[in-house]
């Protein structure tokens, strides 16, 4: 596991080859982590932390924070079952269920939509939990332990404290 050592040098995220896609990526990016927040709102075994804190019992899965950043990944820092952890949800052209790239999701309203696309997320990514603490890959200053498929390639540091969030979408 990493810890959280300072890096030197610029923040190792890649540059996008194509600026219209790019933005294409951040706004759909937005979409879907405005719709899992939304999700985990209404969700009776999730909740979402207000500011002050909250006492959540621990079969809850309470977020702290969630963000966008500018290598097209969401974030969300959160607590399960009591343990703080943190995600970073990469490939968001992926149906975690299914396997089918967006580009091919065209036709179908279920896949191609960022609240079809939240759900699968929600449901796949949340609902199954972090990974075993011992095979998380990195530990913030917070006590946040992070993991994602994929990790980040510019390093979990860099990713965490120096991509630049393009978004952080508030809790309800």
């Amino acid at each position: 596991m990493q810890t959280d050592a300072v890096p030197h040098g610029d923040t190792g995220t890649p540059a996008p080859d194509d600026v219209h896609f790019a933005d294409l990526m951040l706004t759909w990016a937005r979409g879907v982590a405005r719709n899992l927040v939304d999700r985990a709102g209404h969700e009776p075994r999730h909740r979402i932390e207000r500011s002050g804190g909250v006492d959540a019992a621990p079969e809850f899965h309470v977020f702290v924070e969630c963000w966008v950043a500018g290598d097209c990944a969401i974030y969300v820092r959160y607590r399960h079952y009591g343990e703080a952890v943190g995600v970073r949800i990469a490939e968001l052209d992926l149906d975690r269920i299914t396997g089918t790239r967006l580009e091919h999701a065209r036709r179908d309203d279920a896949l191609g939509s960022a609240v079809g696309f939240a759900n699968n997320l929600y449901d796949v990514v949340l609902e199954s939990g972090p990974p075993p603490a011992q095979e998380r890959e990195w530990t913030d200053s917070s006590g946040y332990e992070w993991w994602g498929d994929p990790a980040p390639p510019q390093g979990w540091y860099r990713a965490i404290h120096e991509t630049p969030r393009v978004e952080t979408v508030p809790l309800r």
